[in-house]
């Protein structure tokens, strides 16, 4: 026990404290880094870590299994980061994907 300033600090209490505090910010820190520099893509089927062509925040965490064409054009990085991954097939499928509910949408039902 450490005495000082009327204050009476347990060594083993602080200790772990301190060491709690230090694996929360290396677990904080390497959180930041991978979300700086890594897409972590869900598709319908799985997930997906996908290196950034450049290191942001944008689009660290993306649901991809119900995109449209509209969806895609606002992601163009994420776009360019599946495409050079080798992933490229997870944006044409939903792209035709969703061609074909909108012709099947605008279809007239069938008596």
């Amino acid at each position: 026990m450490l005495h000082g300033w009327g204050l009476t600090i347990n060594k083993d209490v602080s200790m772990s404290r301190i060491s709690a505090m230090m694996v929360g910010m290396l677990l904080g820190g390497l959180a930041v880094a991978l979300s700086f520099n890594y897409h972590i893509v869900q598709t319908s089927e799985k997930l997906i870590f996908i290196s950034k062509q450049q290191a942001s925040l944008k689009d660290t965490w993306v649901d991809i299994s119900k995109w449209t064409m509209q969806d895609w054009s606002k992601h163009p990085e994420l776009s360019q980061d599946l495409i050079k991954a080798g992933y490229g097939d997870l944006i044409t499928k939903s792209v035709a994907g969703g061609l074909i509910e909108d012709v099947l949408k605008n279809m007239p039902e069938r008596k």
